[in-house]
């Protein structure tokens, strides 16, 4: 009997080494797994960054180039207020003005670029969040009334 007892003894330690070679090789597997899966993801976080990257360059690009383009017809407007308006009397005055605020702007959006004037726009909504809020409904509805197919 006692030959018996020993031989399952041995069997069950047998048993157990296995086991616990398993549960080795599972959670080294496991590792590699979840090794493999943090890689991927940080491959996959890297592509987006660099295509979200990408595309803020290309929409800051678009957007420059359209500050450029207004500020070269504000610049051509100004010019021809100039030469053809009037010189002379109070309708002369506010031409010789509206010419110089317009060329005034030009030079703004020259300097500052777009960026430049969407932190000027940020700093004023900061700072005057109530009109700030009024102008934006007002402007909402004349865009709302300007697009509206009823008339």
């Amino acid at each position: 009997m006692a030959g018996k007892h020993e031989a399952t003894k041995d069997r069950n330690q047998e048993n157990s080494g296995d086991t616990s070679k398993a549960k080795t090789m599972g959670s080294e597997s496991l590792k590699n797994a979840a090794e493999d899966v943090a890689e991927r993801a940080r491959d996959a976080g890297k592509t987006a960054s660099k295509a979200i990257s990408d595309a803020g360059s290309y929409l800051g690009q678009k957007a420059e180039n359209v500050t450029s383009s207004v500020s070269d017809g504000l610049k051509k407007t100004a010019q021809a207020i100039r030469e053809y308006g009037p010189r002379e009397g109070r309708i002369g005055q506010v031409s010789g003005t509206a010419a110089q605020t317009l060329s005034d702007t030009v030079n703004y959006m020259e300097r500052e670029g777009f960026e430049g004037m969407l932190d000027d726009v940020s700093s004023l909504v900061k700072n005057n969040p109530i009109p700030s809020f009024v102008m934006g409904l007002c402007l909402g509805f004349l865009l709302a009334h300007a697009t509206s197919t009823r008339r």
